[in-house]
């Protein structure tokens, strides 16, 4: 056996030296842009759970962030007071969602959603799609153990955790709710800001000008979409209205101009009436000389009487009737009514 081959084998027996599944999943997201860094901008620390380097990469960061990054990742949980154990509690949100980190964690969804895209992989790809499900299911497992009953000593162990972690969790608890109560789809850099300036407090004991100058700027920002969008909402408005008005207007012609054409059209295809025509249509009731133009007499108008009704023969007397009211002309014939 080769002397590396023996180092190994010393090396697992001794349990030195072989990187954990974390430092597997680190290493296949984030070995090709670790290669890409410099040398200035990577922060090498041992694993805690094997030993086994692990490198950060600190571009993007400015400064202050790689000093509290470096603090974060070498200090780790050491803490004698329970003001330095919250403090660390909330460095471990803040480094999360620093601009930098964010930037960090795209790169290497994007390298797993590659490796996984793969139509025919290698031996290579399909040991670190293998470690990657390895490293989902161990999550998941941590999620699932998290959510059953837990026993006492666990129930314990969580609340000096709740202790720790209390003022972290009310600050991310506050920020939640402020923009669930926007009502409308929360804009994550203006989250992520919020929370900063909420989680420096904690850290620094005030929020810094460049968070508080970043959040102003983006708050800005926002008003502005949301005010070219709501300017943007009214003009639609406006020109479905228009167009509204306008399409009636032009239907309207339109209606106008059928009718206009049916009538013109009627009066083509009318036949000219010939003089019998117009004789045969005269009648009494529309010349004027059947009118009758006799004036109405002066004085008191005579009604005429009603007969008696005589119930014993059950008839009425009609002597005193004119003939045109006593004798009715037959209206056709067989009409004996009379």
């Amino acid at each position: 056996m080769s002397t590396r081959g023996k180092l190994a084998r010393l090396e697992r027996a001794a349990g030195v030296g072989v990187p954990c599944l974390d430092c597997n999943h680190h290493s296949i997201l984030y070995s090709d842009l670790i290669a890409r860094t410099r040398p200035d901008d990577l922060l090498t620390v041992d694993c805690p759970a094997c030993g086994f380097p692990r490198s950060a990469v600190l571009a993007g960061f400015t400064e202050r962030e790689r000093e509290l990054l470096r603090e974060y990742m070498t200090v780790g949980r050491r803490g004698r007071t329970l003001a330095e154990r919250r403090r660390w509690f909330a460095l471990q949100i803040y480094v999360l969602i620093l601009p930098g980190a964010r930037a960090v964690r795209e790169v290497g969804e994007a390298e797993e959603e590659r490796l996984r895209a793969v139509e025919r992989p290698d031996a290579s790809t399909r040991w670190q799609v293998k470690v990657l499900d390895e490293y989902r299911a161990r999550e998941d497992i941590k999620e699932s153990i998290r959510r059953k009953k837990r026993t006492p000593e666990e129930e314990e162990r969580r609340e000096s955790l709740r202790a720790v972690s209390a003022p972290t969790m009310a600050v991310i608890k506050a920020v939640r709710e402020r923009e669930l109560a926007r009502g409308s789809e929360p804009d994550m850099p203006a989250y992520w800001l919020r929370l900063m300036a909420g989680l420096e407090p904690l850290i620094f004991g005030y929020v810094l000008p460049e968070t508080e100058a970043r959040l102003a700027a983006r708050e800005a920002e926002l008003r502005a979409e949301e005010e070219r969008r709501e300017r943007e909402r009214r003009e639609a408005e406006e020109r479905r209205e228009r167009e509204r008005l306008e399409r009636e207007e032009r239907y309207r012609l339109m209606r106008e101009e059928r009718e206009r054409e049916g009538r013109e059209r009627r009066e083509r295809e009318r036949p000219a009436a010939s003089p019998a025509t117009v004789a045969r249509s005269r009648t009494p009731a529309l010349d004027s000389e059947f009118w009758d133009t006799e004036p109405a007499p002066e004085g008191p108008v005579k009604i005429p009487e009603i007969p008696a009704y005589d119930p014993r023969s059950q008839e009425a007397d009609v002597s005193r009737l004119a003939d045109h009211v006593k004798y009715r002309a037959p209206r056709w014939e067989g009409d004996t009514d009379y």
